[in-house]
């Protein structure tokens, strides 16, 4: 009801469509996933984005059901512990994933945002603001580990983030191992080729593709460590 008026079903129809409509519209598809041209990730105005001039600290979303399941069973095996400890005890990992940030903001500012939205970003953003974000996951402290969903995100965008490439080189190990295989041990491998410059996948715009192409073949089991009850988690399947 609105000031006592109770809207008929069709006009709370019109106005779903009316919203619906409007989010499209605010929704710049980036990457397209091979198996089927669905969406793989979008760069779009967050829940705030209607607003005048305000726009959330996330603008790229990881959208492709099939990949946005399988960095959740990373997620699911201490994944964004083992990527925080990772960086906190590697000072070369560490500046490369700060340095992301940055390169975040710019590809933003530069391509997915109208100007007048821009400035409410940038002081988002600003190391001056009182409660500042960094990355596409908005964290409060640029050292954070936060939604590997973000980060995913944000590599298949093309944008450099040690975080997002070894999520994808470990998804893309899983697929091409096709049995059952230990997520937090193929991270851990994952992280040691990136060490080592093996990255497989390094955020240029051809190789960012690649996790999109594969989306339909993401169909390896993962199996967990062990839970915080000794005993050893039950397998988790991709799909």
């Amino acid at each position: 009801p609105i000031w006592g008026v109770q809207m008929s079903s069709d006009q709370q129809k019109r106005k779903r469509e009316e919203e619906v409509k409007e989010k499209e519209a605010r929704k710049i598809i980036i990457r397209s996933c091979g198996d089927g041209g669905h969406e793989c990730v979008c760069g779009a105005e967050s829940a705030k984005g209607g607003k005048e001039g305000v726009v959330g600290a996330t603008v790229l979303w990881l959208v492709c059901g099939s990949v946005n399941k399988c960095v959740g069973r990373l997620e699911a095996m201490n994944g964004v512990k083992i990527l925080q400890d990772w960086i906190d005890g590697s000072p070369a990992a560490m500046k490369d994933f700060t340095d992301s940030h940055a390169e975040y903001e710019k590809t933003v500012l530069n391509h997915y945002l109208p100007k007048e939205k821009a400035a409410f970003f940038t002081a988002m953003h600003s190391a001056q603001s009182p409660t500042p974000k960094y990355s596409n996951a908005g964290t409060l402290t640029p050292d954070r580990v936060k939604c590997l969903h973000a980060h995913t995100a944000t590599h298949i965008s093309g944008i450099p983030t040690p975080i997002g490439t070894v999520v994808a080189m470990t998804l893309l190990s899983a697929a091409s191992l096709g049995e059952d295989v230990d997520g937090e041990e193929l991270m851990k491998k994952s992280i040691a080729l990136y060490e080592k410059g093996e990255r497989a996948l390094c955020a240029d715009d051809e190789a960012a593709r690649k996790l999109c192409e594969k989306c339909g073949e993401l169909a390896g089991t993962f199996s967990s460590g062990k839970s915080k009850g000794g005993a050893r988690r039950k397998k988790k399947r991709l799909h």
